[in-house]
């Protein structure tokens, strides 16, 4: 390499790692001004890139190589540890008999407005085989798809009349009542519950705004914070919350709900290329439940999300 490009290496690296100093500080500043809380969200990539460009300067010659190497692992890391989820936890064959009371499996899906691929949606649910489905973004081109599972799923709430709600609670068991209830600003929660087997059980379906909507978006947080604190019972939130475990938006919701967070492997985007980054989709639930199988994301079903899932119990309940 040229002796010019080489003398480069202390000067770039070092100016790369300042600003990575930067702007992982910055993402705790989101209280004071709103918009620096979109850095909390890429929070390890920034402190990873903070470490490669370090050995970058102290490689010499080949630094170029070790920086671009270096952040292709931190892309390529990230983006298949869905993968690695999908095999550390793989549901074990004593889980439990569901849908009799000892155990219930959710599972959260943003399908995408833009996702034609019913085929592999129809699969996914298949193949999953949960007990209660939280869609999201179902708009009318995708009503057919909801027809062909009704074998599976014959309890089928959905936001009609709703400026806005785009979501789907599909159920083995039927419901006791639902409703549409709209917070403000501008969150319809789709909010379903039951009877029977579940007595009791009430679950949240959402979808909240994102950047650049910062503002809206942190008012959402708090409306559905009060809301989940004022139910009686337990109850399950899940997803796409548009926020990940590090920033101020998550907290918000988390500490103003009381609500224990689940899910925190990275689920968004998986389009083009299917090596999700960021961790937005979620399940929230009160200390009713005991978790059974680790929530987790499955396998690529068209969509720009991955799906979630996760097997739950009733606290005491039992094996």
């Amino acid at each position: 390499m040229d002796r010019n490009v080489t003398n480069l290496a202390p000067a770039v690296c070092g100016a790369g790692f300042v600003l990575c100093v930067l702007l992982w500080g910055a993402g705790y500043l989101g209280q004071w001004w709103l918009p620096l809380d979109v850095f909390s969200h890429f929070r390890w990539h920034i402190l990873w890139m903070a470490l490669v460009l370090c050995v970058a300067g102290l490689t010499g010659r080949i630094w170029l190589q070790v920086a671009v190497i270096g952040l292709f692992l931190i892309y390529t890391g990230f983006g298949l540890s869905p993968l690695v989820a999908q095999h550390l936890f793989t549901p074990p064959a004593a889980a439990g008999a569901r849908g009799e009371g000892s155990s219930i499996k959710v599972l959260s899906f943003n399908s995408w407005y833009e996702n034609r691929d019913h085929d592999a949606i129809e699969a996914m649910l298949r193949t999953a085989d949960a007990d209660i489905v939280l869609l999201q973004e179902v708009f009318r081109d995708k009503l057919p798809l909801l027809e062909r599972v009704r074998d599976l799923y014959p309890h089928q709430a959905i936001c009609r009349d709703t400026f806005g709600c785009s979501q789907v609670t599909l159920s083995k068991q039927p419901f006791a009542s639902y409703e549409t209830v709209t917070l403000r600003p501008e969150l319809p929660v789709l909010m379903v519950r039951f009877a029977g087997p579940w007595e009791g059980l009430q679950i949240a379906n959402i979808h909240t705004l994102r950047p650049p909507f910062m503002a809206l978006q942190r008012a959402q947080m708090e409306a559905l914070a009060s809301f989940a604190r004022r139910q009686q019972g337990p109850l399950i939130v899940g997803g796409d919350f548009n926020a990940t475990p590090h920033s101020m938006m998550f907290e918000t919701f988390e500490n103003g709900s009381g609500l224990k967070p689940l899910q925190f492997w990275p689920t968004w985007p998986v389009s083009p290329l299917k090596l999700p980054q960021l961790s937005i989709d979620h399940f929230f639930l009160t200390d009713d439940f005991e978790v059974v199988e680790e929530a987790r994301p499955l396998a690529y079903a068209g969509s720009d999300h991955l799906p979630i899932t996760v097997t739950l119990r009733r606290a005491g309940a039992g094996g």
